[in-house]
């Protein structure tokens, strides 16, 4: 039995479409479950009025963000899940194809002892990827992706799986048992970003695998995904506040936190990382405005 825990605060046209593409696949093995964090646009009764008992609707009061609303949905399946099931994380920015759970479930079969990621696509085409793994340099905190932003994907000769430093929370297939070995995602440092990164780290670090399924797609709406200066206008005021948003994941905190647990050395680790960080923002910065003033 694979357990689908889609923690959601509101967009409920994304979360409908997620949900409409879950329920046309061909792998029927499956219980999905929405946590709904305090949203106001009637999510909640939406889901209940369109797919009835279908889907199990959990519900927060706004204050778990997406680590919180995760364990709670792992922490409600725990109790009846078999050391076999699975938990499989997704974001309702997400709509999968027919076959995605299916070639989960083959990926598994081959590497039983790891936690297998999805390839992301970016939603508005069909071959270009924004997520396929990384390699993470725990001194001086780059992270290399195994591909590059928007690459197109010749699918005849990638790989079916490929190795990752470490796994998101969109489309990531996890054991039941790593969760009973290593505890659930860490929401009083990680409420938003990094939990799931952390997750995966620790998980590693059990010895557990870290794939990513190269036939097991999803597509991503990326620009939804909180403050992301490729998408929004990259502004100082705007800069500054993702030094501090809990939906940034700049958060300053956070990456101290991120830092402190997973670095090798955190003071270096922290210096790169935020020089990186006000490197990507100005790079970004540059490009926004030399690209309006070439469109007037």
């Amino acid at each position: 039995m694979i357990y689908i825990i889609i923690p959601v605060h509101n967009r409920i046209k994304l979360t409908i479409n997620c949900l409409d593409s879950l329920q046309r696949q061909t792998y029927r093995n499956f219980t999905t479950i929405v946590v709904d964090d305090g949203s106001t646009d009637g999510t909640s009764n939406i889901i209940k009025e369109k797919f009835g008992n279908m889907i199990e609707v959990l519900k927060g009061d706004g204050s778990l963000w997406w680590a919180g609303a995760t364990n709670l949905g792992v922490k409600h399946i725990l109790p009846k899940a078999k050391d076999e099931d699975l938990i499989l994380t997704l974001n309702n920015d997400l709509i999968v194809k027919e076959n995605y759970l299916e070639m989960l479930v083959e990926c598994r079969k081959k590497y039983p002892y790891s936690l297998i990621g999805s390839l992301a696509l970016y939603k508005s085409t069909s071959n270009k990827v924004c997520f396929g793994g990384n390699k993470w340099n725990k001194i001086t905190a780059k992270s290399r992706n195994n591909f590059k932003d928007g690459e197109i994907i010749n699918f005849k000769v990638i790989p079916e799986v490929i190795d990752t430093d470490m796994l998101p929370g969109r489309g990531t297939l996890i054991p039941i048992k790593v969760f009973k070995e290593i505890g659930f995602f860490d929401n009083s440092n990680f409420p938003q970003y990094a939990a799931d990164y952390d997750f995966s780290l620790r998980a590693k670090e059990k010895g557990y695998n870290l794939l990513v399924s190269t036939k097991s797609l999803v597509f991503s709406e990326v620009q939804e995904t909180g403050i992301n200066f490729k998408y929004d206008k990259p502004g100082f005021f705007n800069f500054i506040k993702s030094l501090y948003s809990i939906k940034s994941a700049n958060n300053l905190k956070v990456r101290f936190r991120f830092a402190k647990r997973h670095a090798r050395y955190w003071i270096v680790y922290i210096i790169f990382g935020t020089a990186r960080l006000i490197g990507s923002f100005f790079r970004n910065f540059i490009k926004y405005y030399f690209k309006n003033l070439r469109t007037g």
